[in-house]
């Protein structure tokens, strides 16, 4: 029990030490205005910068929130049924910025089911398809792809092509 009565003593000192330190520093006839100032300075710079955050958080949230909302609500609808043109275009839309030579890749649909055709390079085969199985109205992906593990030999694959990150 002693410990802790010798403790709350040693704390209490270092705490009026520095309370003493603190109004030293801050009431000191000469630079005193100078610190004050100072340190109203900060804690109103303070006050911008945590006003300024907590607003950003607060739409960061917001918007989360939205988007969880539209999330849940799309999910729980009822499936709409999609034109084949029009999920063609998705799918199209969709794996355009996923792989290098995206003309030389055939899309076919017919209720929901969509049909890939074409050149593919091997590396790019898994991304396509996954890309595709997730395009709203997709019901499953049928792949007559003929895949290459190089260029060299197709000419529909020949040059850079393009995707995202160019």
């Amino acid at each position: 029990m002693k410990k802790q009565g010798n403790n709350r003593s040693v704390w209490a000192f270092v705490a009026g030490a520095g309370v003493g330190a603190l109004a030293t520093v801050l009431l000191d006839p000469v630079s005193g205005p100078r610190r004050r100032g100072y340190l109203r300075d900060k804690m109103v710079h303070f006050k911008k910068e945590f006003l300024r955050v907590s607003v950003g958080l607060s739409h960061d949230l917001n918007n989360r929130t939205w988007g969880l909302y539209s999330q849940l609500k799309r999910a729980l609808s009822a499936p709409r049924s999609v034109s084949d043109e029009t999920l063609v275009q998705r799918v199209r839309s969709e794996f355009g910025h996923r792989v290098t030579h995206a003309r030389s890749i055939q899309v076919d649909a017919a209720e929901g089911v969509v049909v890939l055709s074409g050149e593919i390079l091997a590396h790019e085969v898994a991304e396509l398809v996954d890309c595709v199985r997730q395009v709203q109205g997709v019901k499953d992906v049928i792949n007559k792809l003929k895949i290459y593990d190089r260029a060299e030999t197709v000419p529909s694959l020949q040059g850079q092509g393009k995707t995202r990150l160019q």
